[in-house]
């Protein structure tokens, strides 16, 4: 079947489902997939590993996007996206209505899920290895010698370069090669 006539097919599923909904308080997105299914325009991961098709590891998720929203808005979606699908005009303009829904949908998601995971304003922001003293830089700023010149620090006030002592140097070190590793971990590379 092509795809014009698999979504011609799924349309008049669609549409013969809303028409001779029994309970107008019924899920219709649940019913929809279900009379899909049941025509055998849709299968879950299942019913293709048990008839020898795809495995559930290679199926292919056409809206990862949609997991990522909570209960309530899915099931908006899920009508809205139903909604479309169930308009009385061309396949063409019913997919229009249908890519719409999901790209309203797919931001809203996808801002939904940013926001739950964000760092809160609590949150400290991590240092990069930029923002650190250099290790062998002056004792009380950490700026390196040849750019030292005079230097204000709120505890040493106006100041020379003064060599920093050997357990700066290591505590510096050790935290610089902390971060490289943080950024690498975060980065996905090896340090």
């Amino acid at each position: 079947m092509s795809g014009e006539a698999r979504v011609r097919a799924a349309r008049n599923v669609i549409v013969s489902t809303w028409e001779r909904r029994l309970d107008p308080m019924a899920d219709l997105a649940t019913e929809a997939a279900q009379a899909l299914e049941d025509a055998g325009l849709l299968r879950s991961p299942q019913a293709a590993e048990s008839d020898g098709g795809q495995k559930p590891e290679q199926y292919v998720v056409a809206l990862p996007w949609a997991r990522l929203m909570d209960s309530e808005d899915l099931g908006e979606f899920l009508d809205e996206l139903a909604a479309a699908a169930i308009t009385n005009t061309s396949p063409e303009e019913a997919l229009a209505e249908v890519e719409a829904a999901c790209g309203t949908w797919r931001v809203i998601a996808e801002a939904q899920h940013a926001h739950n995971t964000a760092p809160g304003p609590e949150a400290a922001p991590s240092p990069s290895a930029d923002d650190l003293p250099e290790p062998y830089g002056c004792r009380y700023c950490g700026i390196p010698e040849a750019a030292h010149l005079q230097q204000w620090s709120a505890n040493e006030g106006w100041h020379g370069f003064r060599e920093p002592t050997e357990k700066q140097v290591v505590k510096r070190m050790l935290r610089r090669r902390g971060v490289h590793e943080a950024e690498a971990k975060a980065g996905g590379t090896s340090v």
